[in-house]
């Protein structure tokens, strides 16, 4: 009678085991179809968008702390008067800004490349953030009441237009993510694969 229980137990287990082990169809549907349709959903684009937008707030995080950094160096440190002192005084602050940008984490190897990082990022305010942000779109349209550019702060109405692009490029991609699901099990459930 034992040796029936034992039996019993082996070919449920083994049974347990073919089963769990095993890959249905539909799983191995998905596997390649999920690929396909989120290269037609377009996602790694919306994603890379998303990572070049944090890059842009991080970016404008580091260029703020950059400018509170300069003011207080001109704060203890005021333009001297006569033309000789001036000159040796700006060379100085020149010196002091690149020493404070490198401590606050801008990889650069010259000023020129610095100056170049920063005007990239200016380009990308027409080129990244306008086409993802309302806030920004309102704010350059000179016929929109919420954000009026003679009395609004641009670095408000930017962070403002940052915060908004990274969230709404998040729901874009998580929308992106279930509409590529949705095509997947379709694309299998026409193939005769099914749940």
């Amino acid at each position: 009678m034992t040796d029936l229980l034992r039996m019993r137990r082996l070919i449920v287990l083994a049974l347990a085991f073919v089963v769990v082990g095993c890959e249905s169809d539909f799983e191995k549907c998905m596997k390649t179809e999920l690929p396909r349709s989120e290269v037609l959903a377009g996602i790694e684009e919306a994603r890379e968008i998303g990572r070049q937008l944090v890059d842009m707030r991080e970016f404008k995080q580091m260029m703020d702390k950059l400018s509170v950094a300069e003011d207080e160096y001109l704060r203890e440190n005021p333009q001297p008067e006569g033309d000789l002192e001036v000159s040796a005084w700006t060379e100085k602050g020149r010196k002091e800004a690149l020493r404070i940008a490198s401590t606050i984490g801008f990889s650069f190897e010259s000023r020129e490349d610095l100056e170049g990082q920063f005007n990239n990022w200016y380009d990308q305010l027409d080129s990244l953030l306008k086409p993802n942000s309302s806030v920004f779109r309102c704010f350059e349209d000179e016929r929109c009441d919420e954000y009026d550019v003679s009395k609004n702060d641009f670095d408000e109405v930017v962070n403002k237009s940052l915060d908004e692009s990274v969230l709404s490029n998040a729901n874009t991609i998580s929308k992106l993510v279930e509409q590529s699901k949705e095509l997947a099990t379709v694309t299998c459930n026409n193939n005769g694969f099914y749940e």
